[in-house]
């Protein structure tokens, strides 16, 4: 094959996949709810993802660990 066709190829490719990174990045996050507790040992207030309730976790600011509380109704976001 002439190095010139390979040399096209190739940066179609590479435009390609430029094309679907920039695609992928563009799009819009999807919204996940997210649910708020304070932590028991600092009081810092938290989020986590509903499907986190009843898994263990640490403060990022204190390093206590604790249980995330279950869902007791629709989050309120401040």
């Amino acid at each position: 094959m002439d190095p010139l066709v390979i040399t096209l190829l190739a940066i179609v490719a590479l435009l390609a996949v430029a094309g679907v990174v920039v695609y992928f990045r563009n799009r819009p996050a999807e919204e996940v709810e997210m649910l708020h507790f304070n932590c028991p040992s600092c009081s810092r207030r938290l989020r986590y993802k509903p499907q986190q309730a009843g898994h263990h976790g640490a403060c990022p600011r204190c390093r206590e660990t604790f249980v995330f509380p279950g869902a007791i109704g629709p989050s309120r976001s401040r």
